[in-house]
């Protein structure tokens, strides 16, 4: 991973998170928000009823996903 984009966590006010690199979010994704990155996508914590998209890596969850849209080029782990 190069060009690594930390956050605590994303909701809907920080509009749509669209980052080249990969993104790691320490808390949750929650409700109405989109996160896409060109690399990995790591989750510590939960995703709900948001959409998330790794151009060209992996998603990791550590958390629960309820009710959203996960795409990803590579692997989806729960």
């Amino acid at each position: 991973m190069g060009n690594i984009l930390h956050l605590n966590s994303v909701d809907k006010t920080a509009g749509i998170i669209n980052h080249d690199g990969a993104i790691v979010i320490q808390g949750n994704i929650n409700p109405e928000s989109t996160v896409i990155a060109t690399e990995d996508i790591l989750v510590q914590g939960d995703i709900i009823q948001a959409k998330v998209t790794s151009k060209n890596g992996g998603v990791k969850v550590q958390g629960v996903i309820s009710k959203s849209e996960i795409v990803s080029k590579n692997n989806i782990d729960i």
